[in-house]
């Protein structure tokens, strides 16, 4: 790939390999069912798919139920600020990258949860803890958490939208090529 850089050729490559794909591509097309659904550039794809079965093939997701009121999603976390791909529909599923959530406020917007502490596993770099907001459970990695402990009840920051998909715009595994 580098030296393909370096020449300034152009190559077309079909990969099932996304993290390969996100790392290398300049440009990725998505292919569902033989059609082309979206071409774009790996961060694009990634933070902003304009399918619900592209965000959840592009990268980890939790993706909830959810009904939208206007530029906001009701969830099982509560009424969370969106990014609309849904056009005028008002069922469907709030999409978040793990990533998202955090023990720190990193923007202004960030939206803050009560969480209790259910399980923490130091890995060395990073710790996995397993936190669960109003019922809902999910699994955060985070490098700073040495002053946390098991049944602490904390606050984990949602940093940036959800995305809104329709309950309609799903579709079988896909596959892509990269150039």
């Amino acid at each position: 790939v580098g030296a393909l850089r370096q020449s300034g050729a152009s190559a077309i490559f079909v990969t099932h390999d996304r993290d390969e794909a996100l790392r290398y591509a300049d440009r990725i097309a998505i292919i569902q069912q033989g059609q082309i659904l979206q071409i774009d550039s790996p961060r694009v794809l990634y933070w902003s798919p304009q399918h619900l079965s592209t965000a959840q093939f592009i990268g980890e997701h939790i993706t909830l139920p959810a009904t939208r009121v206007n530029d906001f999603a009701d969830c099982q976390l509560g009424l969370i600020p969106i990014e609309n791909k849904a056009g005028k529909e008002i069922e469907g599923y709030i999409v978040f990258r793990p990533e998202q959530f955090g023990l720190f406020k990193l923007t202004p917007e960030a939206i803050a949860f009560k969480a209790k502490v259910q399980y923490i596993e130091f890995k060395g770099k990073t710790t996995l803890i397993t936190l669960n907001i109003d019922g809902y459970v999910m699994e955060i990695e985070n490098s700073l958490s040495e002053s946390i402990s098991l049944h602490q009840e904390i606050n984990i920051y949602l940093n940036g939208k959800g995305l809104f998909y329709s309950s309609n715009n799903e579709g079988d595994t896909e596959c892509f090529l990269y150039k």
